[in-house]
């Protein structure tokens, strides 16, 4: 099996045979499930960013029955999908999210969005916030914009509607799309157990003895910060025990009242030990979620971050789409209202012995039920599935 991320370059560009994935979304959707199918002796695989003409070589040469696509969008990359149909090569086509369904809101809006007015005003204040890259800012006019919008909404269509097995992160996806798509499999995703072994917690300066409510993400999920603003805000002014910090979106910051802003400490992505040190830093970790497609159709991978970031993991507060279906009753507290926020963070604080059972119970589940290496059959069915698929279609 062949695996692809999202960042495939038209020309030489990337390194041939680079190994390591651009995002988090290629990692959890590839290079993780299929390390593990590699070790359990269950496929042969690989994972890389190779330049395009090096690829379809592989296809041809038919060095390979699976090609994993991961979100590519672009309107040459179709030419994979083909090219590996052609030779008799399954194509699996990945996506974790709704691509067509975005709200203005979201920064992704700007490459999918189906409002002309709306996407432009997403271009303009990616480049406000210097979100852009200066040679795009100097070469596409607001036509370009637009087109390449449009085309890439284009490209995703036909690639779930052409790949002979698309997989997927939810149920939620299948129910969205399944009236145009073509064959869908969900594979939810599910965390590496060993890459949070020896994490050392890390406490942002500043913090002291206060306790540690956390979240983690980027600015695709400013709604979700805004859900509970208030609710904090209320928690603050009630107690000056407490700190908020906020991993991924140094921005952040700014959706919460300016009273509150002296207690919040924020942390860039940076090196993924980093990270993990920093979640398992945390006393109590958020996960609040609008609900809204895109939230719909997200994993709950932060959960099971959360739950492995310590040797006893961190107490979590929910919300119930998507997460509810994980956190279960005594592993965490799901809270289905802003105004249950600041009464769950309250509990934890004044109850520490739940807190810590909560977050034990919910380690151990998670250990148990959602790692790559008890759910790597599910990967190597949905492949399988594919391989079988392609060779119908050819006896038609």
């Amino acid at each position: 099996m062949l695996g692809l991320p999202a960042d495939i370059a038209r020309g030489q560009r990337p390194i041939p045979g680079q190994k390591e994935p651009i995002g988090g979304s290629g990692y959890y959707r590839i290079k993780a499930p299929f390390q593990v199918l590699e070790e359990q002796g269950l496929a042969e695989v690989d994972y890389g960013v190779w330049p395009l003409d090096q690829i379809m070589g592989f296809l041809r040469d038919r060095v390979c029955d699976v090609l994993v696509c991961q979100r590519q969008t672009m309107e040459w990359q179709k030419a994979l999908v083909s090219e590996a149909q052609k030779y008799g090569v399954a194509a699996v086509y990945d996506t974790d999210d709704v691509a067509l369904n975005l709200s203005p809101g979201n920064p992704m809006y700007v490459w999918f969005g189906d409002n002309r007015k709306a996407v432009l005003k997403c271009f303009r204040k990616l480049q406000a916030q210097n979100q852009v890259d200066p040679m795009i800012t100097k070469l596409w006019t607001e036509d370009k914009v637009w087109q390449f919008a449009q085309a890439n909404r284009q490209t995703y269509k036909w690639m779930l509607t052409n790949a002979d097995l698309v997989t997927v992160t939810s149920q939620y996806i299948v129910d969205l799309y399944e009236s145009f798509a073509g064959p869908m499999q969900v594979l939810p995703n599910m965390i590496e157990d060993r890459d949070w072994a020896d994490v050392e917690p890390r406490r942002v300066p500043g913090c002291g003895e206060r306790k540690v409510i956390g979240w983690a993400g980027g600015d695709s999920h400013e709604p979700d910060l805004r859900m509970i603003a208030r609710p904090l805000a209320k928690l603050f002014a009630q107690r000056d025990d407490v700190v908020l910090v906020l991993v991924g979106w140094a921005g952040g910051r700014e959706v919460f009242p300016r009273q509150m802003q002296p207690r919040i400490f924020t942390v860039d992505w940076s090196g993924i030990d980093e990270y993990r040190g920093w979640l398992g830093g945390f006393d109590i970790g958020l996960a609040p979620a609008v609900d809204m497609p895109t939230n719909r159709a997200k994993s709950a991978i932060r959960v099971y971050e959360l739950a492995l970031a310590n040797s006893t993991g961190v107490p979590v507060i929910a919300s119930p789409s998507p997460y509810g279906m994980d956190v279960h009753k005594d592993m965490g507290q799901v809270v289905s209202k802003p105004i249950k926020w600041t009464r769950a963070i309250v509990r934890y604080l004044d109850e520490p012995e739940v807190a810590r059972q909560h977050a034990v119970s919910l380690r151990e589940h998670v250990l148990s039920e959602h790692t790559y290496t008890a759910n790597a059959w599910r990967w190597l069915e949905a492949y399988e599935m594919a391989v079988e698929l392609r060779e119908r279609s050819k006896c038609r």
